[in-house]
């Protein structure tokens, strides 16, 4: 039969339980700010140490430095400012021209979609097609997908 333990051992497992969580190190929220590790890397196990830069390499990238907060920030402000051209009153195209809301809601799309995304995982150049093509659609402003190609 199992007989219960003495509450004594349930406070030792408790404390154990504790001392455990307090050994193993933090994650540094640097290693989430670009939205990568936290996607693609299976193994927690194979983030840097602590002590490490994230920002210049990592063994699954190869060599390849890794984009810092401000850098993604600058292509997310870039390919934003790009929306009124592709489909805002002043398009390129003709058949693209729809109102400000239209570019407006593109805009709002794009940015959320890139809080918890990475431009290193998502192409900025496609979300912002992607999102101008959802905007026309949210606000009945129907353009055709072979003009947004």
């Amino acid at each position: 039969k199992n007989s219960p333990r003495p509450p004594s051992s349930v406070s030792t497992n408790n404390n154990k339980q504790k001392k455990r969580q307090k050994q193993e190190p933090l994650v540094a929220v640097q290693h989430f700010a670009a939205g990568y590790h936290s996607r693609h890397l299976s193994n927690k196990n194979a983030l840097a140490p602590l002590n490490s830069d994230p920002w210049h390499t990592s063994p699954q990238r190869g060599s390849h430095p890794l984009l810092s907060p401000s850098e993604e920030e600058l292509l997310i402000q870039f390919y934003a400012g790009k929306l009124p051209n592709l489909v805002g009153p002043k398009a390129q195209l003709n058949q693209l021209r729809r109102e400000v809301k239209v570019v407006a809601t593109a805009g709002l799309f794009f940015r959320r979609f890139y809080l918890s995304n990475s431009v290193m995982v998502h192409h900025p150049k496609s979300m912002m097609v992607a999102c101008a093509f959802l905007a026309c659609k949210v606000e009945d402003a129907m353009c055709h997908v072979r003009y947004l190609e």
